[in-house]
């Protein structure tokens, strides 16, 4: 017999499995994902990149370890499949907590660092399912 005991820690189980699997969520990836760009926030626009299959993981830390801790690095990573190849765009964001101003700083593909056209160009193919 299935007991209430027994459901809720199942329940309390697959709520803390739930959390943990979407990345950190700390006040400054927030910042970083609710900022607006042309009407859309910056999370609901990776969401986008993403797309129905893709998935979207968000990091933040230190920009680097000689700068002081109000420059954060905020980390958005789809990994999808194109083509029957698993792929991954990362897309660094850099917040300024004091000035709360976001740069999209680098874009990668596969790893591969990206110009401003290339990144554009991978960002459409992961759109683009």
């Amino acid at each position: 017999m299935f007991s209430l005991k027994n459901f809720a820690s199942l329940l309390l189980c697959l709520f803390v499995l739930a959390s943990c699997n979407e990345g950190d969520y700390s006040p400054d990836t927030f910042a970083v994902r609710q900022r607006t760009l042309d009407g859309k926030t910056i999370g609901e626009l990776v969401d986008e990149l993403a797309g129905r299959s893709g998935k979207v993981t968000w990091l933040s830390e230190p920009w680097d370890a000689k700068q002081s801790e109000e420059v954060i690095r905020v980390t958005a990573t789809i990994r999808k499949e194109l083509d029957g190849i698993e792929r991954e765009l990362i897309l660094l964001y850099r917040f300024d907590k004091i000035s709360r101003d976001v740069v999209l700083d680098q874009v990668l593909f596969d790893g591969q660092v990206q110009s401003v056209t290339g990144g554009a160009m991978a960002m459409l193919a992961m759109k683009l399912e």
